[in-house]
């Protein structure tokens, strides 16, 4: 028999989302999303809430570097622009340059998203480090798959290192 087709207030099944979220060393991976939209902030949210993510959030570039600094996100999702009245020098390429220093290259992985989107800033952000890029409206589905992409990469790099042979590279 043919499950019954959902209504409205049914709860979303999250495993249609996303596969369950691995721990990343023994806690629920944590996503910093930053993104001067409040609209952007909740949807986000609730989408990677759902998915099994604990969520924290920022609405510019300097909440990003104190909330990455104080909460320690296992991924940032980050927005490359910020209005001038809310981010007068930081923009998301500013930011990802900013806590890859500060920490040494050791920064969680960074996804952008922007509304604005051309070549040039994708080629921008990817060429400073950005593991993913997505333009707004934001494909949810790609983000939580580009999250845990990023994930098994954190993984990965905190296992010891395998020699690679340069020649397959």
């Amino acid at each position: 028999q043919a499950p019954a087709p959902a209504t409205e207030g049914d709860s979303m099944d999250v495993s249609r989302i996303a596969p369950a979220v691995e721990p990343v060393d023994g806690h629920c991976p944590k996503v910093l999303v930053v993104d001067d939209d409040p609209v952007i902030l909740k949807t986000v949210g609730i989408k990677l809430s759902r998915a099994g993510f604990e969520v924290v959030t920022g609405h510019d570039g300097a909440e990003a570097i104190t909330t990455a600094r104080k909460e320690h996100p296992d991924v940032i999702v980050l927005d490359v622009f910020f209005p001038p009245d809310v981010s007068l020098a930081w923009d998301g390429i500013g930011v990802m340059k900013w806590l890859q220093r500060l920490e040494n290259g050791h920064t969680p992985p960074i996804i952008i998203i922007t509304g604005l989107s051309t070549d040039q800033i994708r080629e921008k952000a990817l060429a400073a480090g950005a593991l993913a890029f997505f333009q707004k409206p934001i494909d949810n589905d790609g983000l939580i798959e580009a999250i845990n992409r990023a994930l098994e990469v954190r993984r990965a790099s905190a296992k010891p290192a395998k020699p690679v042979d340069a020649s397959t590279v």
